[in-house]
């Protein structure tokens, strides 16, 4: 599962901005759920429109983290990637 800094890292690289309460929401259960905390708000298109617009004020950028989100958390090799480019780039600064 992808950090909650590789996510931030994601949404600074491709929408300009970090959404950290898109994030934090999406993993909430993770405490009481583990491994198993994306049976609860993943993959769920409606409901990442619906806390886009309670957190952002409907903002299409928050959506995009959402689904990101989705993305990456679906996606190992993809995760990876994004991770070792993060590394990459840190290293360079």
């Amino acid at each position: 599962m992808p950090s909650r800094r590789l996510h931030l890292f994601i949404d600074r690289e491709i929408l300009g901005r970090e959404y950290p309460l898109v994030h934090m929401y999406k993993d909430s259960e993770w405490v009481r759920l583990g491994r198993r905390h994306r049976v609860k708000h993943h993959y769920n298109t409606w409901e990442n429109a619906y806390i886009s617009c309670l957190l952002y004020r409907c903002s299409v950028k928050a959506f995009l983290s959402a689904e990101l989100h989705d993305v990456f958390d679906a996606d190992k090799m993809l995760s990876w990637i994004a991770e070792q480019y993060r590394k990459a780039k840190s290293k360079a600064i």
